[in-house]
């Protein structure tokens, strides 16, 4: 993760027109191996994994305007298509996991975001997300005794 200072540096670069092009290029070779790992994770194979990847970094090169830290718009976007794709492929579910408790599970445990955060890059309430999370802790356990 970039320093805050360089996130804020970086995301105004972006937001130049004459200076879009090298943050944008920063920002891939930042985000985009830790967002491919991510999606692996979910069980998604490479081809998958490469085609939302480009969808997020297209739809983050229309965008322009961070709202948040990048590592979190970044994040926000690929949760949001994952979700779709997910549900899309109508994916086995992993561990009897939904894609919502997947995801969420994941960017607690492995990508270390707090509840916040998470609430931030999926959209659901952080009492949601708290809940989500306490259900997929207890059905990953489950599937662990059996």
């Amino acid at each position: 993760m970039l320093v805050e200072t360089d996130d804020i540096t970086l995301k105004s670069r972006f937001q130049n027109k004459t200076t879009k092009k090298e943050a944008f290029k920063e920002i891939l070779d930042s985000y985009s191996r830790k967002l491919y790992y991510f999606l692996r994770k979910l069980g998604i194979d490479h081809e998958d994994t490469d085609e939302l990847i480009q969808d997020v970094f297209l739809n983050l090169w229309r965008t322009e305007i961070f709202d948040t830290a990048i590592d979190l718009a970044l994040y926000r976007l690929m949760a949001r298509h994952t979700i779709v794709f997910l549900e899309k492929k109508a994916v086995v579910q992993i561990n009897g996991l939904t894609s919502k408790e997947l995801i969420i599970m994941i960017l607690k445990d492995q990508e270390e975001f707090d509840f916040s955060e998470i609430a931030q890059i999926t959209a659901i309430p952080v009492t949601e997300v708290r809940h989500y999370f306490k259900v997929a802790v207890t059905k990953f356990n489950q599937t662990l005794r059996k």
